[in-house]
């Protein structure tokens, strides 16, 4: 073999060689592109994390202001002392209201005394729990207008559900 064939094969090679090497990064390429992709979120999904997202800080906003309240100012329904020493003692919530306030009332008591620093800061808790319910129904719309019947469904029972279980 000749000095000139031994060029011309290494000249093909190494064509060969560059080509495959251009499909590879070619290859690779794609491959970096699939994977950077953001996926796509789901309107309904934004709009549920949305309005929990801001509804929860909004509710501990408040929790905070009723929480300083509490303990800055005589604007109390119970006195955070007794409470809390009641609670670190490990007694019941029976015994905790009994000791603190008298009889334990039933459902929101908080919503008749917004205007004291610890009703306010239940009213916060509540508003952040609450705060599902407006953000499934929002998702539900959404889910309508989509025709996405099914999840809907799911959507409005489980809403149902927690405005059912917040009165129980």
């Amino acid at each position: 073999m000749t000095m000139r064939e031994v060029e011309r094969k290494l000249g093909e090679r190494i064509g060969h060689a560059e080509e495959r090497l251009e499909q590879e990064i070619g290859h690779v390429e794609e491959v970096l592109e699939h994977e950077l992709e953001r996926p796509t979120v789901p309107k309904a999904a934004v709009l549920y994390g949305d309005i929990v997202y801001w509804g929860t800080i909004l509710g501990s906003f408040v929790t905070v202001l009723g929480s300083i309240l509490a303990f800055v100012t005589e604007l109390n329904y119970l006195e955070p002392e007794l409470v809390l020493s009641a609670i670190w003692e490990g007694r019941s919530v029976d015994e905790v209201w009994q000791q603190a306030g008298g009889e334990r009332p039933d459902g929101h008591w908080y919503i008749e005394h917004l205007t004291r620093g610890d009703g306010l800061t239940m009213a916060g808790i509540a508003l952040g729990v609450f705060v599902v319910v407006p953000g499934m129904l929002a998702a539900t719309w959404h889910l309508l207008r989509e025709r996405q019947r099914l999840f809907a469904g799911f959507g409005l029972t489980a809403a149902g559900i927690t405005v059912a279980a917040m009165f129980a």
